[in-house]
């Protein structure tokens, strides 16, 4: 799914700019989320890795205000809590959250915000965070949603999770450790391959699978999980309708073509 900023100007303004500077080409990179968690069994720890796609939108509008397009490839990260359960962080924000990103918007703030600090381009910062291959720590407050399923196997059982209280939903001294965001560099690419076209990664194929055995009705179509969740508080368009709390699959796993 692509994920994008928009920026509107005048069509003359765009004619009379048109060809005097080109956009830079996009990048893609690999990022691992991890996520521990401290339990009274011990510590529980879960991870994914996605690739993501970055464009920009700074060519002859660029000064303007350049937008940066995303375009990720991944599935939420699961973390096996044992008998108490799945914690699921979301590829998409808490909208009751604030402060609460999108997976994709954990990489400009976490990681090439420094970058940035030295008066570079956010092209060129991000190939200097693919370059170091950073690993940096996310705040509780910056997780994108967390979610658990009293039932796996029915949608309509989601809870969200507050990050800072685990306890309220699987049990005294069940709490978040720590969250690390690290970037793994460039992922392999056919040549001449389209940044949306390259060699698959294990980790993303196991990320993927991982989430569909947790939760096997994402497989489904969107009318079918729409069905499930039909008169629960997940449900679209009634007055039970809370907005950020809908069941899509683009909140747990995307694959784009």
């Amino acid at each position: 799914m692509l994920r994008r900023g928009f920026l509107l100007g005048l069509p003359s303004v765009g004619l009379a700019l048109a060809g005097c500077a080109k956009e830079s080409p996009p990048r893609a990179l690999l990022y691992r989320l991890t996520i521990t968690v401290d339990t009274p069994e011990g510590q529980k720890v879960g991870s994914s890795v996605a690739r993501l796609w970055v464009g920009f939108g700074d060519g002859p509008l660029g000064g303007m205000g350049a937008p940066i397009f995303f375009n990720l490839k991944g599935a939420a990260t699961v973390v096996d809590l044992g008998p108490r359960g799945y914690l699921l962080c979301l590829l998409w924000r808490d909208e009751r959250r604030r402060g609460s990103p999108d997976q994709e918007g954990l990489l400009v703030p976490f990681t090439a915000r420094p970058y940035r600090d030295r008066n570079m381009k956010m092209p060129q910062a991000i190939d200097a965070v693919v370059e170091a291959r950073p690993k940096v720590s996310i705040p509780l407050a910056s997780l994108p949603a967390l979610v658990r399923f009293r039932d796996p196997s029915q949608p309509s059982t989601a809870e969200w999770i507050d990050p800072a209280h685990l306890d309220a939903a699987f049990g005294p001294g069940v709490a978040i450790a720590r969250v690390d965001y690290e970037i793994l560099g460039k992922p392999p690419m056919k040549p001449g391959a389209k940044l949306t076209d390259e060699i698959e990664v294990p980790e993303i194929t196991a990320s993927i699978a991982r989430l569909q055995a947790v939760i096997p009705w994402i497989r489904l179509s969107r009318e079918k999980i729409a069905e499930m969740v039909k008169g629960s508080d997940l449900e679209p368009m009634t007055k039970n309708y809370k907005y950020g709390r809908d069941i899509t699959k683009d909140s747990y796993i995307r694959s784009p073509q």
